[in-house]
């Protein structure tokens, strides 16, 4: 019996001992086959070639700094970007892209306003919150575009929280 035992146990470290080595062995056969062929892609660029790439600019009267919020509105589509710009909204036609008009301006003034916290738009109306001044600015979308004079209403906070959202 201990015999019996001792040759199946040899017998099977052998076994284990000749599966790692082809295991190896094969490895090694199919690294070598791959290494000896090329993989060629379809329209790649050749390194002994140039490109040169031009960009062009579409519309360079408008570029915008960094947009913040997008809304959209029946047939107008504003854009809020109060980074770098002195207006900080522009109004967009939907369906072509038109520039109408930019409007609220950055300062310290009436309808004016130097950081913008929140904005919100319902019913052809954009609410501005700015927490520097503690001041809510409304623009009427409608008088805007009509190029009327009273196109926005301020209300100042007194009592309200640094941050306020919608």
């Amino acid at each position: 019996m201990p015999v019996f035992y001792l040759s199946a146990c040899f017998k099977e470290l052998i076994r284990m001992y000749i599966i790692k080595r082809i295991g190896i062995i094969s490895f090694i056969v199919f690294c070598c086959q791959c290494s000896k062929h090329t993989i060629e892609y379809e329209g790649a660029i050749i390194p002994e070639q140039t490109e040169h790439l031009a960009s062009n600019i579409l519309n360079d009267t408008f570029l915008f700094s960094w947009p913040k919020d997008l809304m959209i509105l029946d047939s107008l589509l504003i854009v809020h970007d109060s980074y770098q710009q002195t207006k900080c909204f522009h109004i967009f036609r939907k369906s072509n892209g038109e520039f109408l008009k930019s409007f609220g301006q950055k300062g310290r003034g009436p309808g004016e306003f130097m950081d913008i916290n929140s904005v919100n738009n319902r019913d052809g109306l954009i609410t501005v919150y700015d927490p520097n001044y503690r001041k809510i600015v409304v623009f009427d979308l409608v008088d805007l575009l009509q190029n009327q004079e009273s196109y926005y209403q301020e209300f100042i906070i007194l009592n309200a929280p640094n941050f306020i959202k919608q």
